[in-house]
């Protein structure tokens, strides 16, 4: 198909603006483009730091559980009679010696707390 050319003639004044406009809209697409290879450029890195944030995160929780792991567990104190508590702590083999000591002072609070209480 044979392409037809047209021609018309403009006033310089309306020229001059119609390539003005032309000419910014052109530099506005050229600004867009150019921000959206920076914003290309911000998403690769936040999908990096995103992957080293996991990667920490998982870090710190293996780091929790081995911690939880190594420490005795102490379980929530519950109120057996009126003003007395009682504590169950289950404790390595190691810890098992002071166990006695545990208590001695577990009952020292518990008489401190009863008479404070009294």
């Amino acid at each position: 198909m044979k392409e037809k050319q047209i021609y018309f003639s403009l006033e310089p004044d309306e020229y001059s603006e119609n390539k003005s406009s032309l000419l910014n809209a052109r530099a506005d697409v050229l600004h867009m483009m150019k921000h959206v290879e920076g914003l290309k450029a911000i998403k690769i890195e936040k999908e990096k730091l995103k992957t080293q944030l996991n990667e920490i995160f998982a870090d710190i929780l293996a780091r929790i559980k081995d911690f939880e792991e190594s420490v005795p567990h102490v379980s929530v104190f519950k109120k057996e009679k009126a003003g007395e508590m009682k504590a169950s702590i289950s404790l390595d083999s190691e810890s098992e010696k002071s166990s006695s000591m545990i208590d001695e002072e577990l009952q020292e609070i518990q008489e401190k707390l009863a008479r404070l209480n009294s």
